[in-house]
Protein backbone atom coordinates (compact mmCIF):
# COMPACT_ATOMS: atom_id res chain seq x y z
CA UNK A 1 0.00 0.00 0.00
CA UNK A 2 1.74 3.27 -1.11
CA UNK A 3 1.77 6.35 1.62
CA UNK A 4 -1.04 8.28 0.48
CA UNK A 5 -3.02 5.56 0.45
CA UNK A 6 -2.07 4.60 3.94
CA UNK A 7 -2.72 7.99 4.88
CA UNK A 8 -6.07 8.87 3.28
CA UNK A 9 -7.17 5.22 4.55
CA UNK A 10 -5.81 6.39 8.58
CA UNK A 11 -7.69 9.64 8.02
CA UNK A 12 -11.04 7.85 7.17
CA UNK A 13 -10.66 5.39 10.35
CA UNK A 14 -9.72 8.89 12.50
CA UNK A 15 -13.02 10.18 10.99
CA UNK A 16 -14.89 7.36 11.55
CA UNK A 17 -14.01 6.88 15.45
CA UNK A 18 -14.30 10.83 16.10
CA UNK A 19 -17.94 10.09 14.41
CA UNK A 20 -18.35 6.96 16.70
CA UNK A 21 -17.39 9.12 19.70
CA UNK A 22 -19.73 11.76 18.80
CA UNK A 23 -22.45 9.81 18.62
CA UNK A 24 -21.78 8.22 21.85
CA UNK A 25 -23.53 9.26 24.79
CA UNK A 26 -21.67 10.43 28.02
CA UNK A 27 -22.85 7.35 30.06
CA UNK A 28 -21.68 4.98 26.86
CA UNK A 29 -18.21 6.51 26.87
CA UNK A 30 -17.95 6.54 30.87
CA UNK A 31 -18.44 2.51 30.41
CA UNK A 32 -16.14 2.16 27.74
CA UNK A 33 -13.36 3.63 29.41
CA UNK A 34 -14.39 1.43 32.64
CA UNK A 35 -13.90 -1.20 30.63
CA UNK A 36 -10.66 -0.05 29.43
CA UNK A 37 -9.25 0.83 33.38
CA UNK A 38 -9.25 3.95 32.86
CA UNK A 39 -9.73 6.21 35.42
CA UNK A 40 -11.42 8.87 34.36
CA UNK A 41 -12.09 11.20 37.46
CA UNK A 42 -8.27 10.73 38.05
CA UNK A 43 -7.50 11.69 34.78
CA UNK A 44 -9.91 14.93 35.42
CA UNK A 45 -8.31 15.91 38.71
CA UNK A 46 -4.87 15.58 36.88
CA UNK A 47 -5.77 17.74 34.04
CA UNK A 48 -7.75 20.47 36.26
CA UNK A 49 -4.67 20.47 39.01
CA UNK A 50 -2.41 20.96 35.76
CA UNK A 51 -4.87 23.68 34.31
CA UNK A 52 -4.55 25.35 37.69
CA UNK A 53 -0.93 25.35 37.97
CA UNK A 54 -0.97 26.64 34.15
CA UNK A 55 -2.99 29.49 35.02
CA UNK A 56 -1.04 30.45 38.14
CA UNK A 57 2.02 30.37 36.51
CA UNK A 58 0.80 32.52 33.94
CA UNK A 59 -0.75 35.28 36.28
CA UNK A 60 2.78 35.16 37.99
CA UNK A 61 4.55 35.64 34.89
CA UNK A 62 2.25 38.55 33.91
CA UNK A 63 2.42 40.25 37.80
CA UNK A 64 6.02 39.97 37.05
CA UNK A 65 5.91 41.53 33.66
CA UNK A 66 4.10 44.22 35.15
CA UNK A 67 6.35 44.75 38.17
CA UNK A 68 9.10 45.60 35.83
CA UNK A 69 7.39 47.79 33.93
CA UNK A 70 5.58 49.56 36.61
CA UNK A 71 9.13 49.76 38.71
CA UNK A 72 10.84 51.20 35.23
CA UNK A 73 8.19 53.88 34.71
CA UNK A 74 8.15 54.63 38.56
CA UNK A 75 12.03 54.71 38.63
CA UNK A 76 12.45 56.92 35.61
CA UNK A 77 10.54 59.61 37.52
CA UNK A 78 11.09 59.15 41.61
CA UNK A 79 14.75 59.10 41.13
CA UNK A 80 14.84 62.52 40.01
CA UNK A 81 11.96 63.62 42.63
CA UNK A 82 13.12 66.03 45.51
CA UNK A 83 11.27 66.04 48.55
CA UNK A 84 10.69 68.85 50.92
CA UNK A 85 12.08 68.61 54.43
CA UNK A 86 10.45 66.36 56.52
CA UNK A 87 8.02 68.73 58.94
CA UNK A 88 7.40 69.96 55.66
CA UNK A 89 6.38 66.62 53.69
CA UNK A 90 4.09 65.44 56.64
CA UNK A 91 2.18 68.85 56.98
CA UNK A 92 1.68 68.56 52.93
CA UNK A 93 0.94 65.05 53.43
CA UNK A 94 -1.93 65.76 56.53
CA UNK A 95 -3.67 68.43 54.97
CA UNK A 96 -4.42 66.76 51.61
CA UNK A 97 -5.58 64.10 52.94
CA UNK A 98 -7.73 66.08 55.46
CA UNK A 99 -9.09 67.95 52.25
CA UNK A 100 -9.76 64.71 50.24
CA UNK A 101 -10.92 62.39 52.11
CA UNK A 102 -11.36 59.51 49.44
CA UNK A 103 -7.62 59.57 49.32
CA UNK A 104 -7.58 58.31 52.97
CA UNK A 105 -5.30 55.56 54.51
CA UNK A 106 -4.97 52.42 56.89
CA UNK A 107 -2.68 52.10 59.50
CA UNK A 108 -1.69 49.65 61.50
CA UNK A 109 -3.10 49.68 64.96
CA UNK A 110 -0.15 50.98 67.17
CA UNK A 111 2.37 51.61 64.61
CA UNK A 112 3.97 54.81 64.18
CA UNK A 113 4.85 56.07 60.47
CA UNK A 114 8.49 56.02 59.90
CA UNK A 115 10.00 58.65 57.22
CA UNK A 116 10.04 56.34 54.48
CA UNK A 117 6.40 55.92 55.15
CA UNK A 118 5.53 59.20 54.54
CA UNK A 119 7.67 60.13 52.12
CA UNK A 120 5.86 57.15 50.38
CA UNK A 121 2.95 58.63 50.94
CA UNK A 122 4.10 62.35 49.60
CA UNK A 123 5.02 60.16 46.49
CA UNK A 124 1.54 58.62 46.05
CA UNK A 125 -0.55 61.64 46.65
CA UNK A 126 1.61 63.30 43.96
CA UNK A 127 1.24 60.12 41.66
CA UNK A 128 -2.90 60.44 42.47
CA UNK A 129 -2.13 64.15 41.24
CA UNK A 130 -3.77 65.59 44.46
CA UNK A 131 -0.53 66.76 45.28
CA UNK A 132 1.92 69.24 43.11
CA UNK A 133 5.52 69.37 43.90
CA UNK A 134 6.17 72.97 43.07
CA UNK A 135 3.36 74.20 45.14
CA UNK A 136 5.15 72.66 48.07
CA UNK A 137 7.19 75.93 48.30
CA UNK A 138 5.12 77.69 50.91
Amino acid sequence: MSEDKASALFARMQDAALEDLLQASDQEILKEAAEDGKDLRGIAAALRERIATEMAQARRSRLVKAREQLDARRGSYRAARVRPPLQQLKQIVTETLRNAPAAGVAFREGQRLTEADWQSMYDDLIDLDLVHPHDDDR
